[in-house]
């Protein structure tokens, strides 16, 4: 299983900006971890990560420390900024897109190229799974827990989603193909109305390299 957080966020162009102060986007705020039966318990990709997001312009994604690889990794967006960290070091790279104004896409299987999967993002899961050939069940139990499924089937993929029963809470998501099965499981998923955009600072200290 390869590392994930340096390579989930693509940033596109977009016909439309929108200021912190006119935003009407809640906080997402997630925790998560991949689940396959290549990772080993207890290592780093094993571990838990953590996004906010504000809508598409708006992104932090951190890491657990690696003290292996001495990584620790931490993106953050703040459109048209775009900042990638290691905080072992306090060092990061500084990209900035001319715009006008761009979009922060985070898939939620990063390491897959269809096309199609791209669109599979990270705190806009049901915007994906509205699509006419999307099956649903709803009231499936669990181990006692009902859940709504949706699935989405193109090629030889098959996209699965679980949900917590009328909500709009995932509970897992997985991705079978002949060649691979794995999903990514929420540890947490919250929607908060009160939005600290702090959190799309770059923290004090860290040297940045400006990359053109």
């Amino acid at each position: 299983m390869t590392r994930f957080v340096f390579v989930c966020v693509f940033l596109f162009y977009s016909g439309l900006a929108v200021s912190p102060a006119v935003s009407a986007e809640p906080l997402i705020y997630i925790e998560y971890k991949f689940k396959s039966d290549r990772i080993k318990l207890g290592s780093f990709e094993d571990s838990t990560r953590k996004l906010w997001r504000v809508g598409r312009r708006y992104l932090r994604l951190q890491e657990a420390p690696d003290p292996a690889a001495q990584i620790h990794g931490l993106i953050i967006a703040n459109a048209p900024n775009t900042y990638l960290i290691n905080l072992y070091t306090m060092q990061g790279k500084h990209v900035v897109d001319p715009g006008p104004s761009i979009d922060v896409h985070v898939p939620v299987f990063a390491a897959e190229r269809h096309e199609r999967l791209k669109a599979l993002e990270m705190g806009h899961e049901f915007e994906y799974f509205v699509a006419p050939n999307t099956k649903t069940k709803q009231g499936v139990v669990i181990d006692g827990v009902r859940f709504d499924r949706y699935n989405v089937y193109f090629g030889d993929f098959e996209i699965c989603l679980f949900a917590f029963a009328g909500t709009q809470t995932p509970f897992i998501v997985s991705l079978k193909h002949p060649d691979r099965d794995y999903a990514v499981q929420y540890l947490k998923y919250e929607v908060r109305g009160d939005v600290d955009y702090t959190l799309f600072d770059v923290p004090e200290g860290v040297k940045l390299t400006r990359v053109q």
